[in-house]
C-alpha cells in the first residue's frame, strides 16, 4: 500500500470511532427540524451532540478499563480523559464548514444541507474502504465494506426523517 507504517496505525486506532461519529452525525443531521434553525444553532446543536456522545464513550471506555483492572480510575484522570475531545467529532467539520460557507452567504442553507449529507456519505465510503484495506482486503471487497457502511448511514438518516413525520402514536 502507497502510506507509511505511521499513517496506517493512525487509521487504524481513529477510522472506527470516525466512521461511529459519522453515522450519529448523520441522524443528527436529519431529526433537524423543517424549517432548519439558523446557520450557527446548527452547527452549535451538532458540535454538542457528537461532544456528548465523545464523552460517553469516553467514560465507556472508563469503566470498561476499570472493570478490566478491578480498580477505579481517580477523578482527575477521568476527567482528563472526559474533556479531551475524541475522534467521534472528527466528521463535524464537514457540517461545520458547509454551514459555515451558509453562514457568509456563499451558498444557501438548503445547499449547505445537501453538500453536508452528500459529505458524510463520502466520510462513511472512504473510511469504510480505507479500514477495509488496512484489513487486507482487495479493492472490490474495500469498496463494498465502504458502501455498506455509507449505506447503513444513509439508513439512520432515513429513519430519523420518517420518524419526524409519524403519525402521533399513544393517549
Amino acid at each position: 500500500m502507497l502510506i507509511s507504517t505511521q499513517t496506517s496505525a493512525f487509521l487504524t486506532r481513529v477510522s472506527g470511532r470516525l466512521i461511529y461519529g459519522t453515522i450519529i452525525l448523520g441522524a443528527v443531521i436529519g431529526s433537524l427540524s423543517d424549517p432548519l434553525p439558523r446557520n450557527l444553532r446548527v452547527i452549535v446543536i451538532v458540535v454538542l451532540s457528537l461532544y456528548v456522545v465523545s464523552l460517553a464513550s469516553a467514560y465507556a471506555r472508563t469503566i470498561d478499563a476499570d472493570m478490566v483492572a478491578r480498580r477505579a480510575t481517580p477523578w482527575l484522570e477521568q476527567w482528563t480523559m472526559l474533556l479531551k475531545p475524541g475522534w467521534v467529532m472528527s466528521s463535524t467539520i464537514v457540517p461545520i464548514t458547509f454551514f459555515g460557507l451558509a453562514m457568509t452567504g456563499l451558498i444557501s442553507q438548503e445547499t449547505a444541507l445537501t453538500a453536508t449529507r452528500f459529505g458524510l456519505m463520502f466520510v462513511l465510503l472512504f473510511f469504510g474502504f480505507i479500514s477495509r484495506r488496512l484489513c487486507g482486503g482487495g479493492v472490490l471487497q474495500s469498496l463494498g465494506a465502504g458502501t455498506t457502511v455509507a449505506m447503513l448511514g444513509l439508513v439512520v438518516v432515513q429513519i430519523k426523517l420518517w420518524t419526524k413525520y409519524l403519525p402521533a402514536i399513544g393517549y
